[in-house]
């Protein structure tokens, strides 16, 4: 499986979340949660599908799972570049907030929906 498989495989496999994004019209908590939930399961997919690709660093993945949700995700009135930087930081942040509190083998104990 090349990268470009695996970024189309995650494309396919979080459209119904992201259409279900799209359908909000006023934004509230659970929203938030939503998107949150797209962002964990962007990056357990990358963690998934990188499996089979074991030449990934750490880097990689997180370029990949930026460049999917930024690929998913529009934000209105906020720069491409902009987007890019608050993807990785949305991505660094939950990563990090994950191996403080479960380790660095977190996926193992992560369930994909």
């Amino acid at each position: 499986m090349s990268n470009k498989n695996v970024f189309e495989n995650i494309i396919e496999d979080m459209q119904s979340k992201i259409e279900e994004l799209k359908a909000i019209e006023d934004w509230n908590l659970e929203s938030v949660k939503l998107v949150w939930e797209i962002i964990l399961g962007i990056i357990e997919r990358v963690e998934f599908y990188s499996e089979e690709l074991e030449t990934m660093t750490a880097e990689e993945k997180k370029d990949m799972a930026a460049e999917v949700l930024n690929k998913l995700i529009d934000i209105p009135y906020v720069p491409e570049f902009l987007e890019e930087k608050l993807f990785d930081f949305a991505i660094d942040g939950l990563v990090h907030v994950l191996n403080n509190l479960f380790g660095h083998k977190w996926l193992q104990n992560v369930e994909i929906k």
